[in-house]
């Protein structure tokens, strides 16, 4: 039987390296990064380490948090944004229509913002 609160006090250097690395390929940094490693810490100890006891050993331990905190990290995402997809029309219109109903309803920016945006990314295509 493993003792499982021993196995993650003595593999938290380890964890914590884990979440730098996912976070740094993310781009989450600062304040967010700090948040979302206290939040996988926490995730790691729920429910009497019910993630760690998923550890079957069929990989190492670092590949098994590797898994573990992309997902944690996805689905942490998709909380905070949502699950979005540009409509058919959007799509159809192409780059600058789809960018410009993401700033708008995904990112609940106004149309003065997104204007700039798309206008550049327009200007971009129609140079190619």
């Amino acid at each position: 039987m493993t003792d499982w609160a021993a196995l993650f006090e003595s593999n938290l250097a380890l964890v914590d390296g884990v979440i730098a690395g996912v976070c740094r390929r993310a781009r989450v940094y600062g304040p967010d990064a700090e948040d979302f490693a206290s939040s996988v810490r926490l995730a790691l100890i729920e429910d009497d380490y019910a993630v760690l006891r998923g550890f079957e050993e069929r990989s190492s331990l670092s590949t098994f948090l590797v898994v573990i905190v992309q997902r944690l990290l996805h689905d942490q995402q998709t909380r905070r944004l949502g699950k979005w997809h540009a409509s058919r029309e959007a799509e159809r219109l192409g780059a600058p229509a789809v960018a410009l109903e993401r700033i708008l309803h995904r990112e609940h920016r106004s149309i003065e913002e997104a204007l700039p945006i798309v206008q550049t990314i327009d200007s971009q295509n129609s140079q190619r």
